[in-house]
């Protein structure tokens, strides 16, 4: 019997990764526009939405990060993991850094002089400018680590804020070559975040790609479109989107694992922004929820249990 040339079966994820060799596969954030684009989007989304308060307050305090972050940009915070360890960057040596707690207390500041902040908003900022060292601490560690029980709701999107600025200024000025292609996973290559949300990318190098947005330092990485980007299987993923409202935003939902994450498609819209419209599509998350579905990860300027 004459036999045929012996091929190499490829693995799942390989035909993709292939067809693309100059694509960057991690992509860290640009300081100069990663809140200000942000905050734009939540003003945006606010018109008419049924949380239009919040997400109004929530562009007032990306906007304040943008701020904040522009001013930090010349005393970047060390929070560089030894060479050799993965991944580069410990967003607990941030909590722990004399520049947290100073961050912070610039963004509430920014926030209390804000017309448009809202009398909610700056009583929490006053709150936070008052509170115990070791409390912030506590209240950063249990944001990180999804632990519900010990969240101070109220004050979580502004803890959490002065975290991204500090890890977002990190990560920014990272060199390139401490950042490892990234192994299939959920977890942020630069930060080890969790992914807020993943974006399908329309700029040339990435186009029709998806990359997974981290909520912690903004870094994004790239993740097969056929996989759930919880658990990685493909054999029962499903998407779900509010009846009428297109193909720009769905959630993946996994009957594997039992768990879902949102799907921003930039080709069909190209404005956008993965923590932004996550938030303003939280109707999506009550339909999906009622479904049997939970969340894979919070977004960070809305604490869910």
């Amino acid at each position: 019997m004459q036999r045929g040339p012996v091929q190499r079966i490829l693995e799942r994820g390989q035909i993709e990764s292939l067809g693309t060799p100059e694509m960057q596969r991690v992509r860290r954030p640009v300081r100069a526009e990663v809140f200000a684009a942000r905050s734009r989007r939540l003003r945006v989304l606010s018109v008419g939405h049924s949380i239009d308060g919040y997400l109004r307050a929530m562009s007032e305090l990306t906007q304040a990060q943008h701020e904040s972050l522009q001013q930090w940009a010349e005393t970047p915070v060390s929070i560089e993991r030894a060479v050799g360890v993965e991944p580069p960057l410990d967003p607990q040596a941030c909590i722990e850094s004399e520049q947290f707690p100073a961050i912070l207390d610039d963004l509430c500041a920014r926030m209390v002089s804000r017309p448009d902040a809202g009398d909610a908003v700056r009583a929490v900022c006053e709150r936070l400018r008052t509170s115990d060292r070791a409390w912030l601490t506590a209240q950063a560690r249990a944001l990180l680590e999804l632990d519900d029980a010990s969240v101070d709701v109220a004050a979580a999107p502004f803890i959490m804020a002065a975290l991204q600025v500090c890890c977002t200024l990190a990560a920014s000025s990272l060199d390139d070559s401490r950042v490892s292609m990234p192994v299939a996973t959920h977890q942020c290559p630069v930060c080890g975040g969790a992914a807020v949300a993943s974006v399908i990318r329309t700029d040339a190098k990435a186009s029709g790609h998806r990359f997974l947005a981290c909520a912690v330092c903004a870094s994004e990485w790239h993740f097969l479109r056929a996989a759930c980007s919880h658990c990685g299987s493909a054999k029962r993923v499903n998407y779900q989107a509010i009846e009428g409202a297109g193909k720009a935003i769905r959630a993946e939902c996994c009957d594997e694992c039992g768990v879902y994450r949102k799907v921003f498609n930039r080709e069909v819209e190209p404005n956008l922004e993965a923590v932004a419209d996550d938030l303003g599509s939280i109707e999506l998350d009550l339909l999906v929820g009622e479904a049997g579905y939970r969340r894979a990860s919070g977004n960070p300027l809305f604490w869910q249990a």
